[in-house]
């Protein structure tokens, strides 16, 4: 069955989370932090990517959050793409952005994307509700671990500066990072240093310090404890990945002319993102479910339901802890 283009993507209003803080409470003290998540847009490959964006920002607003993310794989740094960083730049609410790997196809380096974007650095620290926030870069490479394909690691001079970070105050960490750091295949090659670093955090705080660590570029979805500490990978806006070509069909033709890709990637019909609120007592998700479009899943692709011991699925899951 074709999908038209008003059929492709159904956005629904996301649930809102009310929120107060009582009179008597010391913020500094318990903190809550709500964040509007999204990762993998990948604008360049699916038509309707604006969309998605939009309704992302639109739940972050209802959701009264502090912030919204985009955790990489945004868009390629060109002149056709500007319309889309306008539209993420004039979303009302302060931005978090996170460099993916694919970020730099078409030729470019974290550098110039970077640039393009309008940030100051490739990774930064910032203090958001009483939260230190702490954006890391995952596109560099090690001299000792010769990856092949695209750069996926944390280099030792940003690890040093990772550390300095830590030790500028005691306020709650939250890690941000494209690539999973919590040892998922295809993720961060040396994300074991990684987590010895903020395992060391909460060892020299006596306690959780370091409260989450968000990450994408995996496009599934899955919450993992790794020495104490919550890894919550979020699935893709858009899509998941495969190798198999289909025979297409699942959209209008001159859709699947102009984003050949489409017919190797199992398409989400609507947004996925999440919502996310951290306290100090734990942490909070409401996310979003979807359809393959057309009903082309894993089994229609003829590939594996999961990966990295986790199920491929159209969504992104609610969650407590």
């Amino acid at each position: 069955m074709k999908t038209t283009r008003r059929d492709f993507i159904r956005l629904a209003g996301a649930t809102g989370l009310a929120w107060t803080l009582p009179a008597y409470a010391q913020p500094v003290k318990t903190p809550s932090l709500r964040l509007g998540v999204g990762a993998d847009l990948h604008h360049d490959l699916v038509p309707d990517a604006p969309e998605r964006l939009a309704a992302l920002v639109k739940a972050a607003h209802d959701f009264q959050a502090h912030a919204v993310v985009q955790l990489g794989d945004f868009c390629q740094p060109k002149p056709a793409n500007l319309p889309l960083l306008k539209q993420w730049r004039e979303a009302g609410l302060p931005q978090i952005d996170v460099i993916g790997n694919h970020d730099m196809d078409g030729g470019s380096t974290p550098e110039k994307t970077v640039a393009w974007m309008g940030l100051k650095s490739r990774y930064s620290t910032q203090v958001l509700a009483d939260y230190r926030l702490i954006i890391l870069d995952g596109n560099e490479r090690r001299k000792d671990n010769a990856v092949k394909g695209y750069a996926r690691a944390i280099g030792d001079e940003q690890l040093d500066w990772l550390k300095r970070s830590l030790a500028i105050d005691t306020l709650p960490v939250v890690i941000f990072c494209h690539q999973g750091l919590d040892g998922i295949d295809g993720g961060i090659v040396n994300a074991a240093q990684v987590r010895t670093v903020l395992e060391d955090a909460n060892r020299a705080a006596g306690g959780a310090r370091v409260r989450l660590v968000l990450t994408g570029h995996h496009h599934l979805d899955y919450l993992v404890q790794v020495g104490g500490i919550p890894y919550l990978q979020v699935n893709s806006f858009s899509y998941y990945w495969t190798d198999a070509k289909s025979a297409g069909g699942r959209f209008p033709a001159d859709v699947e002319q102009r984003y050949p890709y489409l017919k190797q990637v199992l398409v989400y019909d609507r947004p996925l993102f999440a919502q996310v609120e951290l306290t100090s007592s734990g942490g909070k998700v409401v996310g979003r479910k979807a359809e393959f479009v057309g009903g082309y899943g894993p089994a229609q692709a003829k590939i594996p339901i999961t990966t990295n011991g986790h199920a491929i699925v159209p969504a992104v899951s609610d969650r407590k802890w």
